[in-house]
């Protein structure tokens, strides 16, 4: 992988062998650099935010889009956790009041669905 190095933070070296991984560790915020964007940034960016209007527009054609949102968020959160080994079903998200939260795996999903809930507040 090449990186270049810019100021903006440094890859760090996890583990050794197979398990071996890099992280992104960003350097502290008041001591970033200001980027200096390209000409193609900015085409890429203007084209990003053109699709994001396409994309918001679509939306007054989805019927009740929050609740698009809602199932949408909740599977997600579903398929991430079970990539980290989770258990926990579709089921034990529809209803998280009335799911017992004593088990660690549900809890782990229903916190994620919250964080992004909050997020999306």
């Amino acid at each position: 992988m090449q990186i270049e190095e810019n100021g903006q933070g440094t890859l760090r070296n996890n583990l050794s062998g197979k398990l071996a991984y890099y992280s992104f560790f960003p350097t502290p915020l008041q001591s970033l650099r200001q980027l200096n964007l390209t000409e193609e940034t900015y085409r890429t960016l203007s084209a990003c935010s053109r699709k994001l209007g396409e994309l918001e527009g679509m939306l007054y054609f989805v019927p009740n889009a929050d609740m698009y949102l809602t199932m949408y968020v909740r599977k997600e959160a579903l398929l991430s956790s079970q990539i980290e080994g989770t258990q926990c079903t579709f089921d034990d998200l529809l209803s998280p009041s009335q799911t017992q939260l004593h088990h660690k795996d549900v809890a782990d999903v229903v916190n994620y669905v919250r964080a992004v809930d909050r997020g999306v507040e």
